[in-house]
């Protein structure tokens, strides 16, 4: 494995707990944004006819493995022209971006997901109270619940359901985990 065991085995579980919450597989194209070496992405390839990893890093890109189900970019304009997608996965992603990013982008994903059956699924670590000066030094932000609901509503995303979990970080400190399935918003 190119990771270390432990950080492949927590995110695989993340993606599985998303897979879970999404409850459909084995059709449709699907988009893992902020895919990283593609470890997740090559995981979903199994539930689905087809995916593309995204990760603005080309570096971390050209270490990804792909298949005849999985393409990988770091060219966001091309894969806005993949589009549309029944999923779009967010993986351990919403805390690494400036506050002021995510809007604009959550506002994107509603032109490239396919209306109405599209799906956002989201999984990120979850606070009490929105952090913006997180222990991890990885993470720019750590949303509230309230916050980030309130966040994917103003960018016309309706959270349906939600997964909360215990986890232990990095650190060995414990906290909470959140999974959050979203559809497009009926007035969007």
């Amino acid at each position: 494995m190119r990771i270390p065991f432990d950080a492949a085995w927590r995110h695989h579980d993340r993606y599985a707990r998303a897979l879970k919450l999404l409850g459909r597989y084995g059709a449709g194209d699907w988009l893992d944004y902020g895919c990283g070496s593609g470890y997740g992405t090559q995981y979903l390839a199994g539930f689905t006819t087809g995916i593309i990893g995204f990760d603005p890093d080309a570096e971390a890109i050209e270490k990804s493995v792909g298949s005849q189900k999985i393409a990988y970019s770091s060219d966001q304009k091309w894969v806005t022209r993949c589009a549309p997608y029944d999923a779009i996965f967010m993986i351990e992603v919403l805390e690494h971006l400036d506050e002021h990013d995510l809007p604009p982008l959550l506002c994107t994903f509603l032109d490239i997901v396919g209306r109405p059956a599209g799906r956002l699924v989201v999984s990120t670590p979850f606070c009490t109270e929105t952090n913006r000066d997180p222990v991890n030094p990885h993470h720019k932000i750590e949303y509230g619940w309230e916050h980030l609901r309130k966040l994917l509503k103003d960018c016309g995303w309706t959270t349906c359901t939600a997964d909360f979990f215990p986890v232990k970080w990095t650190d060995g400190t414990t906290g909470q985990q959140a999974i959050v399935l979203c559809q497009p918003s009926k007035n969007t």
